[in-house]
């Protein structure tokens, strides 16, 4: 495998591989399993970890309070590890994620307040009178909203699978401008609703 390392971090490396050598660490498994849709399920788990954030700064008194601890995450395939699509999976969750964590460590951090009527108005006129799609948005929307506080909250632990969330059927024949229109839906209106499933859950 060709090294991308910076040269400058060659000395870091080297420490890193003393600190094995004499004990001081031990290796782990520390990336999430990659699949061949991590890049959209990452896009959609940022939205909605942004909305989180946002929902948590309107309601203080049920936001996740961090235990100060770092995730431990495996690979359930040995081979990802030798795999470069695992890798670019890897760092498109980085950055899909990574706004969402600078902001919640920036005390500067103003959310900005998205208004309901506002998302709705930016859909194309045949999606707001679509009854298929607004049924679908809006159960898709409160499905994840309210999985996302209760992952937050330690209500449930969504990596077992005996957890795992019901999304309703899509109606068929919808085309993929359709599903955008639902995910960017979705995305933008999160903060809206995130805040309210919070207090009601």
């Amino acid at each position: 495998m060709t090294t991308v390392l910076d040269p400058k971090l060659d000395n870091v490396k080297q420490q890193i591989e003393s600190a094995f050598a004499s004990g001081a660490a031990s290796g782990g498994k520390d990336f999430s399993p990659g699949t061949a849709l991590v890049s959209d399920a990452s896009s959609m788990a940022g939205a909605m970890l942004s909305a989180y954030q946002i929902a948590a700064t309107v309601n203080p008194s049920k936001a996740f309070k961090s235990k100060g601890y770092t995730p431990q995450a495996q690979v359930s395939d040995p081979a990802e590890l030798g795999q470069k699509a695992w890798w670019d999976s890897v760092l498109n969750i980085i950055q899909t994620v990574a706004p969402v964590v600078i902001n919640a460590l920036s005390k500067d951090f103003q959310p900005q307040s998205p208004n309901l009527a506002a998302i709705i108005a930016n859909l194309p006129e045949e999606r707001r009178t679509d009854k298929a799609f607004v049924d679908y948005a809006t159960t898709v929307l409160l499905t994840l909203g309210q999985a996302t506080a209760q992952s937050m909250a330690g209500q449930k632990d969504f990596t077992d699978p005996a957890n795992s969330v019901t999304i309703p059927t899509a109606p068929s024949g919808m085309d993929k401008g359709w599903f955008d229109d639902v995910c960017s839906f979705v995305s933008h209106a999160a903060p809206v609703v995130l805040p309210i499933v919070m207090s009601l859950i």
